[in-house]
Order: structure tokens, then sequence, then C-alpha cells
């Protein structure tokens, strides 16, 4: 859907073009049918034999709640299966649940009609966990399994589940799903929607403050077993690092988790939020087959802008993860993730490119200030509620001392040259 701006100004900085909203897309609209089928034509082009595919959920449409019905969200969910699976045939697909898919009120009609549309996708056994809560796990590979989570259920903007303390049984599920992968020494691929943390781009917690440390901790004690995380949701490029516990001491200690955040697709710009849109997105994640660890992703954009002036929707390689982040050899993990943090809180260069990745190469006259740059640092080391709070006022604090010292330098320089 398109969406219209209250703002003529607002509308004249982020729709190119004088006639509104192009065929090709638009920054202040969902993805375009043009801009749907060139992706996939991308991502043919680009891995036509993918070992497998997650998707990490959301196809209706941007719109308000009352403008939704069942019908309309069933459908969205089975053209983009149809797309994916008629682009991709006979290529293994992961699906989780997007907040957009949750229509308001009780869901056991939409869990019980989509597993039976995905019924081709998922076993049996998948099905039946699906029903219960809009979670399941699979088995990929020999030693190698994926754990799909309905984190829906915790969102802020989701108030079902707000009384609950453990929503679908999930939490307890999960507990016992990761304990069994690891007595059968399997790597675990965790994939949901929306990421627990804090939301860059809004510096908003993404779930209700009850559920956010409960999910994060049912996490400890497994770092052997959990390769990453991978979610949506967002929009925007990032990642999280994470520990077994809220108190462990971020600033010297090695995290035991990583999550990775893939941009959208969809270039949609939030309307009620001062916060940047973003390019369209593809993401193609490299592992190693024999330890199903991460070791590359690469990560394909579209400048739309560009896109709608020339007519023509292209695809190209944004940035190499192995290559920006420095990982090189020791592959994508929470170890080599968190040097790269490391290396961000002092190269200023680094963390602007990270902010400009955020929004998918979306170029901004607009600095990132000191506030931003806590942000984006904060969501990424401190994903526990308090610990982000106390990270973001330490860090506000050390930048602003930075700062300071910086002015007084130039005050020093400017005084010896006259």
């Amino acid at each position: 859907m398109c969406h219209s701006s209250s703002s003529l100004e607002q509308q004249q900085q982020f729709i190119v073009g004088s006639g509104g909203a192009s065929p090709l897309g638009n920054y202040q609209c969902d993805s375009s049918i043009a801009l749907v089928m060139s992706a996939f034509q991308a991502m043919v082009h680009i891995e036509p034999n993918p070992d497998f595919i997650i998707f990490t959920g959301d196809d209706p449409p941007h719109v308000s709640t009352n403008e939704l019905n069942r019908t309309l969200v069933l459908q969205s969910i089975q053209n983009v299966t149809n797309l994916i699976t008629s682009h991709f045939p006979n290529i293994p697909i992961y699906p989780a649940i997007g907040k957009h898919q949750l229509y308001p009120g009780p869901n056991d009609w939409l869990f019980n009609n989509v597993s039976d549309m995905w019924s081709d996708l998922l076993t049996d056994q998948a099905q039946q966990t699906f029903k219960t809560g809009g979670y399941y796990t699979e088995l990929v590979a020999p030693g190698q399994r994926i754990i799909s989570l309905n984190t829906v259920f915790y969102y802020t903007y989701d108030v079902q589940c707000v009384n609950e303390t453990d929503p679908g049984g999930q939490m307890a599920w999960l507990a016992s799903t990761l304990s069994s992968a690891q007595s059968n020494n399997e790597k675990v691929w965790i994939i949901g929607h929306v990421p627990p943390g804090q939301n860059e781009k809004y510096d908003t917690p993404n779930f209700h403050a009850q559920f956010n440390d409960v999910f994060l901790s049912t996490f400890a004690k497994y770092s052997d077993v959990i390769v990453g995380h991978f979610y949506g949701h967002e929009h925007s490029d990032a990642f999280r690092l994470y520990y077994d516990s809220p108190q462990a001491d971020f600033r010297s200690q090695p995290p035991t988790g990583v999550m990775f955040v893939a941009p959208s697709l969809t270039p949609w710009l939030n309307p009620y939020v001062p916060a940047l849109p973003n390019n369209p997105s593809l993401r193609l994640y490299h592992y190693d087959p024999d330890a199903y660890l991460i070791t590359d992703y690469d990560q394909y954009w579209s400048n739309l802008e560009q896109d709608i002036v020339e007519g023509a929707i292209t695809w190209e390689l944004e940035y190499r993860a192995s290559e920006f982040f420095s990982t090189q050899s020791a592959g994508l993990n929470a170890q080599s993730m968190y040097k790269a943090l490391q290396e961000m809180t002092i190269n200023d260069t680094m963390l602007e490119m990270y902010t400009l990745y955020n929004s998918v190469s979306y170029e901004s006259d607009d600095e990132c200030d000191s506030v931003c740059r806590a942000v984006m640092l904060c969501s990424i080391a401190a994903p526990y509620t308090e610990q982000y709070g106390l990270f973001k006022q330490l860090l506000l604090l050390l930048l602003a001392i930075e700062s300071m010292r910086r002015s007084k330098n130039l005050s020093m320089l400017a005084s010896t040259a006259t």
C-alpha cells in the first residue's frame, strides 16, 4: 500500500519525481509489484540453488488494523509463499510469523490456517507446535537445527499477551528444545521476526520489559549450541550482542551470542516517527556446511531514488560483512563481532559507515550526533533493559568529555595559529 503524508514538505523530501508514487516504488510505500518481482529475479540470479531459505515474516501491508481482515492477511501470506516456492522450487524454506500477520484478536485461526498453508514446508511435528503458538523447530540436516520463534508475543505494540508470563508456552518449549539440541550435539540457528533489545532507529524497546530479559536469559548455557539469531522487523541493518546475564560487564567481558537483524525489501518510511526510510535490500548468508557456523554474508541493495529517476531497478553488492567488520577467516560469531564493536567505539569512520548501512545507504544530510552514536553502539552492546540504560548514560558522558577535549584542542590550535 502507498501512504500519503500530512506534510507537503515531507512528501517532497521522500517522493522522487513530480508524479507522486512511481510504479517502481516509493519511500512512503510498501513494495511495488515491480520491486518485488525484481527482487526475486535478483535472488535467483545471485544464488539460484541455496541450501535453504529463511523468511522472517511480514507479508500484509502497512495499514491500520481497521483496513485489514482475515482474508487479506491470509491472501498476503499465500501470495508471498507462492512467490518463494515458484522461484525456488524444491528448496527448503523456513518461515517465521511476523507482526503484521497477527491480525488483532485471538490468533488460533491464523496459526491453524497458516500451518495448513505451509504444510509442504513443515513436518507434521512442526505444524503441531505452530498451531499451538506460531513456533516450531526443524532439523535442517544431521547436526543442524532451526528454531523459528513467534517473537510477536513480546512486541511492545502487541498488548494481547502483556499480562501473561509465557504466552503460548513458547519459552518453556524453547528451553526444552535447546536442551535436547545440546544433548544431541546439534548446532542451532534461531529465527524470528521482532528482535529483542532496543530498536536503534527509534531508540525504543522492541519487547515489553517483562519479556525482554527473560527471553535473553533463556539462551544462557547454550552458547556452545546456538550459532546465531536471525531477525527482521526493523527494516534496518544491525546486529546485537548478548550475554548469559544482564549483570555481565559488557565493557570488558566478551559476549556469548550474536543476533543479526537484516534490513527489508520494503522501503517504507514510518510516518509516525522521525527516522529515515531505507533502500530495498537482499541478504545472502554463507556458512560452513560441516560445522554449520556463519562465515560471511553479502548485503545487496537497490538505490530506489536512482531507480525511479532512471526508470529501472538495479541490484548491486552494498558490502560484504567479513570485509566491513574485518572478521576475515574468523567468521561471524560473538567474538569476532565483539571486536568489530570495539573498533567502532574508537573508529568514527567505521561507525559512520555502519550508520549509513543501517538505512541501506539511504543518504541523509543529518549528522549522527553524540546521541545517535550512543544509541547505535548501545543497541549492539546492551540488549538487556537496565543494561541498555546504564550503558547509554555512560557512553553519552564519555562522548561529551571527548567532545569537550576536541573543542579544547581546536581552541588551542586556533590560539597558536594567531
